[in-house]
């Protein structure tokens, strides 16, 4: 790799975690839904926000009707 490709991408890296620091969002890197053969309970989302890790907890329901299938890609933070 050339020293010109390494710069740029170290420049969309540091753009990159920039806009998350200054947009107040965080994006899903791992969840953990509830044990076992459970069809309704909490599943935790672990969300990068360019700071550090922040842990949403969601309603977790396998049909989707009552709680969440999956988390959400990106959230807010408030």
């Amino acid at each position: 790799m050339t020293p010109k490709k390494i710069g740029i991408i170290a420049g969309v890296l540091v753009a990159a975690w920039l806009a998350l620091f200054f947009s107040n969002k965080g994006f899903l890197v791992w969840s953990d839904k509830p044990d076992g053969d459970k069809k309704l309970g909490m599943m935790k989302c672990h969300y990068f926000t360019g700071t550090g890790f922040v842990e949403k907890q969601f309603l977790f329901s396998e049909e989707g009707f009552l709680g969440r299938q999956a988390c959400p890609r990106t959230v807010g933070l408030k």
